[in-house]
């Protein structure tokens, strides 16, 4: 899925003051900080890299620290697709 600067224009019409960007950087690390600087000069928008790595600051992260990672990803996605631009996502493990 890509999105243009026309779709971003579209979506601040809609009275949005913000959006939310999820780059895989896969074999091409440093991208996303290329894609923040189009951004910044093509559309004049103020934009934030934030890498998960530099985040979670514990170590290799596990099988279980990537899926969790995705689920989370999709919750948040569908959350935003729902209209819901303002949720709290957790994951509850009940023994």
């Amino acid at each position: 899925m890509t999105c243009s600067g026309q779709d971003y224009r579209r979506v601040l019409t809609t009275g949005k003051k913000s959006a939310i960007v999820v780059v895989a950087e896969g074999d091409h690390p440093g991208h996303t900080f290329a894609i923040a600087e189009e951004a910044k000069d093509k559309l004049k928008i103020e934009s934030r890299v934030c890498i998960l790595g530099h985040v979670q600051r514990g170590g290799s992260p596990t099988a279980r620290d990537r899926v969790l990672a995705s689920n989370l990803g999709s919750a948040a996605i569908q959350a935003l697709v729902d209209g819901k631009n303002v949720a709290w996502l957790a994951r509850l493990s009940v023994k």
